[in-house]
């Protein structure tokens, strides 16, 4: 419908060549004759945002690219004042990683629990980057689907927790641990009839993608002056996709299987089942290096207010474990510098 040609927007990441997308959108943009934009970003991009960061979100988020989402929506601002974004494509079509372990949960569950344990036991204490390896096992041994539910969203575990909180709160987490899993009940109580991947699909849909993916979208379009829209979740489209046996949605180990076949017509195919990247940035790294000064003063100063909350022993062996290769712990890292963020902006101020 468009009188010229539709513009298109990028955001790469220095030191991210593994996951960056801007040479896979600029093939992409050519084939269908866009006008495409494109941004390479360094570390130093994201130490002068995250000085206005928490104005914007106004809550401490978990969702380390949160800030990515800005310098798309600002490049995105600086052509056009309405665009369209890819979120909502992949809750209600099962397109991440963690609904094949909900899939395979059914069959795990009927194991023995003494080998489950065991087996989780284990991986557990692989050393190495194996975080959602790692996360993955102890949900699937939980033979309780809520808490199954809660342990796969839980980047700190249970003994993460009590080693983390100090004070009036360690006591609280003692007591449990995943007290998340009662307000995910409030919606598993309207599926509680369909199968484990359905349930998590609705939660998804209705929890994690407004939550988090469309509250951040929002709010960093909107601190550009950017409209952004939604087309995948147009309410007809979610309702014609919830009304679909769970099969069209995780097909063996293919996620968004019936999306990925009607896209077959206007896309390559090597394009449609191209190894999934996501929109993922190299904070991991970037914490360890250029970001480091940064990350030390915001979790290690004896002012900072985690000291309140938290044992800084235990962030401080969490950052050498973490830069040592020991464990992958960015995002349990990146929590915490989120929380700070907001409490000096918010608290401290």
């Amino acid at each position: 419908y468009s009188s010229g040609p539709v513009q298109a927007f990028t955001i790469g990441f220095e030191g991210g060549e593994a996951t960056n997308e801007i040479d896979d959108a600029k093939v992409l943009a050519r084939m269908f004759g866009a006008d495409h934009h494109c941004l390479m970003l360094a570390p130093e991009d994201y130490l002068r945002y995250y000085e206005i960061y928490l104005w914007d979100l106004e809550e401490p988020v978990g969702n380390e690219t949160a800030a990515a989402f800005y310098f798309v929506s600002k490049i995105t601002s600086e052509k056009v004042k309405v665009a369209l974004t890819g979120q909502g494509a992949d809750e209600p079509w099962a397109g991440y990683d963690r609904y094949i372990g909900i899939k395979l949960s059914a069959g795990y569950s009927r194991i023995p629990g003494v080998v489950t344990d065991a087996f989780a036991g284990i991986v557990t204490h692989l050393p190495g980057r194996f975080e959602r390896l790692k996360r993955g096992a102890l949900s699937l041994s939980e033979p309780d689907m809520l808490t199954r539910f809660a342990k796969v969203y839980s980047f700190f575990s249970a003994d993460m927790k009590r080693d983390l909180f100090k004070g009036p709160l360690q006591a609280e987490i003692a007591e449990d641990a995943y007290r998340s899993k009662y307000a995910l009940h409030r919606l598993q109580k309207d599926v509680e009839y369909l199968d484990p991947l359905s349930q998590m699909l609705y939660i998804d849909t209705r929890a994690s993608l407004p939550d988090d993916l469309l509250m951040v979208g929002d709010k960093t379009s909107m601190a550009n002056s950017l409209e952004a829209r939604v087309p995948f979740l147009d309410y007809r489209l979610v309702e014609f996709i919830e009304s679909l046996p769970p099969w069209l949605k995780l097909n063996g180990l293919t996620g968004k299987y019936l999306h990925k076949k009607a896209l077959e017509k206007w896309l390559p195919r090597d394009v449609v089942y191209r190894k999934k990247k996501g929109f993922a940035n190299p904070i991991e790294q970037w914490f360890r290096t250029r970001m480091r000064p940064f990350v030390e003063q915001y979790l290690l100063t004896p002012d900072a207010a985690v000291s309140r909350y938290f044992d800084q022993d235990c962030i401080r062996r969490m950052l050498d474990r973490d830069r040592g290769g020991r464990d992958q712990l960015r995002r349990h890292i990146y929590l915490l510098v989120s929380f700070e963020m907001w409490h000096r902006t918010f608290i401290g101020n």
